[in-house]
């Protein structure tokens, strides 16, 4: 087979298992798999293809793994977030293009306000803490997660990167030491009955923790907006990753817990996708008796 015919009876076969953008797969695939760069391939695309007889084990059994409707950054091993190559494993969620919004949005906080901390609720991958800290301008980075799975993914990223950050172990904030001008955090924000309808590269192999927002996905919302004053500095803000549907819920729940200033931010699809909220003034809320 020509190189070319490689890579169109791999789209093909991923197209048959439902995967989307099956030609893109396809070729991430083959050029993982063989070391082919794209000027390569172009030069060689009409030309008989004879592979190692490794790497073509390799491709073939990457191929099936993608058949599965297993995540190709799972299979291949690594993400890219910010610009940074960060190593996904199995288990943490897949750092994905709409949590750039979220860390962009404290990095133009940085810009504006050099100095100062940031603690990163929900690490997970690690993916934002560690963005944060190699392209910001803070000068103390925290991060926190309830699983010590993901903090062990999240340490060897921030190894990986040179990122110096503390991390804690633990629910929210109750393992977290002092308080912050920047609280950050992408919680889990799905309902916990639609799990099991989204797309299987979701639904089967990312990790449910990472998921189950509780019932109706705001669990989490609530929670740091009851706690989240706590631990930011007079005049601090707080980011939320949400979904395209939870501004409205999101931003009455901080509303409630009487955060001003709420923003919500949309991503470049122009869906909503970040709320950013300034901490109460405390003096006002204790004379109101809050």
């Amino acid at each position: 087979m020509k190189t070319r015919e490689v890579i169109a009876a791999a789209a093909g076969k991923l197209r048959g298992a439902g995967v989307p953008e099956p030609e893109n797969d396809a070729w991430l695939l083959f050029s993982e798999s063989f070391g082919m760069s794209r000027t390569d391939y172009l030069l060689h695309a009409e030309e008989e293809f004879y592979p190692a007889p490794d790497r073509e084990r390799l491709f073939i059994e990457r191929l099936a793994r993608r058949q599965r409707r297993i995540p190709l950054q799972r299979i291949l091993g690594v993400q890219n977030f910010c610009g940074l190559d960060l190593e996904v494993q199995d288990d943490v969620l897949i750092p994905r293009g709409d949590t750039e919004i979220l860390a962009g949005e404290v990095l133009a906080w940085s810009e504006q306000n050099p100095g100062g901390s940031f603690l990163d609720l929900c690490t997970g991958s690690g993916c934002i803490a560690v963005a944060v800290c190699r392209f910001g301008r803070f000068e103390r980075i925290a991060a926190s997660d309830l699983s010590e799975a993901a903090l062990r993914a999240a340490r060897a990223n921030a190894a990986r990167c040179g990122a110096e950050i503390t991390f804690f172990q633990g629910d929210l904030f109750a393992p977290v030491a002092g308080t912050f001008d920047v609280i950050a955090a992408n919680p889990p924000y799905i309902g916990r009955e639609e799990i099991d309808s989204l797309e299987p590269e979701v639904s089967r192999f990312e990790p449910r923790l990472a998921l189950d927002g509780g019932e109706d996905g705001l669990d989490f919302y609530r929670r740091i907006a009851r706690q989240a004053a706590d631990y930011l500095n007079p005049d601090g803000s707080l980011f939320l990753e949400i979904g395209e549907t939870q501004a409205a819920a999101v931003s009455d729940l901080l509303a409630q817990n009487r955060f001003r200033e709420i923003q919500v931010i949309p991503d470049y699809a122009g869906l909503d996708r970040v709320v950013r909220a300034m901490r109460p003034d405390i003096k006002t809320n204790e004379r109101n008796g809050g």
